[in-house]
Order: structure tokens, then C-alpha cells, then sequence
């Protein structure tokens, strides 16, 4: 579910994602937050970023905090990269 979006898993049925999130109630914010992410990078949506990142840290998630950390080290550049295609054969 963090790699791959829900609809894309064929064996994921609602009744049973409903009871994964029913048992596991973080891990629907995980899969959320993730989900928001992939759609701010599809949208190229960097104006939503700050946003994103400010919701990311309410979780307070070792490992999404370091990624967070990550990208505040180097915002303008994430941002940039959002917006921004880059094609590195240079065609």
C-alpha cells in the first residue's frame, strides 16, 4: 500500500482494506499522506508542499520525518523539481 497505489491491487478488496485500517488506524494516515504526496507530484502541485509537510509532521513518523527533513534541507530544489520536468539525455 506505500508503493503501490490502492486501486492497483487487485487482491485488495474494501471489506479487507477496511479491516486493515479498522486494526491498524496509523496506518490509513500513512497510506494517505503517501497518497497526497504522489498526487502533489502528479499535479506538480508545489504550492501544496508546505502544506503536505505540516501535515507529514503531525504524524510524527521516524522514518517520514527524516524524508520531510530531507526535503526542507533543499526546498527551493524539490520545488523546482515538482514544477519542473528534467530529461537527462538532454532531448
Amino acid at each position: 500500500l506505500i508503493f503501490n497505489p490502492i486501486e492497483k491491487i487487485k487482491e485488495l478488496t474494501p471489506p479487507i482494506l477496511n479491516k486493515v485500517y479498522e486494526k491498524f488506524p496509523d496506518y490509513k494516515e500513512i497510506v494517505d499522506i503517501v497518497s497526497d504526496f504522489r498526487t502533489l507530484l502528479k499535479n506538480k502541485c508545489s504550492i501544496e508542499l508546505d502544506d503536505w509537510i505540516t501535515k507529514a509532521s503531525k504524524l510524527n513518523i521516524k522514518q517520514l520525518n527524516s524524508f520531510i527533513n530531507g526535503i526542507k534541507r533543499d526546498i527551493d530544489s524539490v520545488k523546482n523539481a515538482i514544477i519542473y520536468d528534467y530529461n537527462v539525455s538532454g532531448k
